[in-house]
């Protein structure tokens, strides 16, 4: 995956502070705040504090705070320098690599 299939996957998001989460039911889309609790608690090797959960479409985006300790908007990805990803993202992929994935029970 090349930088331009990466924003594009990420919905123009920094890749070097965002993941995001796939499989939502369309019709939790606006339900994300309340899960939002629950997805911190799954990943507790970040502080919850530097964490903005948001949905679009079936995508659950989780946006870390950059270096700087700011949350970057969407279009901001051309400000980041290569090799810098921010280390809850490489902590969110090694944990995604390891165990299974997280499941969290929809509200009807």
């Amino acid at each position: 995956m090349d930088e331009k299939d990466a924003l594009k996957t990420l919905g123009g998001y920094d890749p070097m502070n965002t993941v995001y989460l796939k499989g939502l039911p369309t019709s939790q889309v606006d339900m994300v705040p309340l899960y939002a609790n629950e997805i911190k608690r799954y990943m507790n090797f970040c502080n919850p504090n530097e964490m903005k959960i948001h949905a679009d479409g079936s995508k659950v985006f989780i946006q870390f705070k950059d270096m700087s300790g700011k949350m970057k908007s969407s279009n901001s990805h051309m400000e980041y320098i290569p090799g810098k990803v921010n280390i809850a993202v490489f902590k969110s992929i090694k944990v995604r690599m390891i165990s299974n994935a997280l499941t969290i029970k929809c509200y009807r």
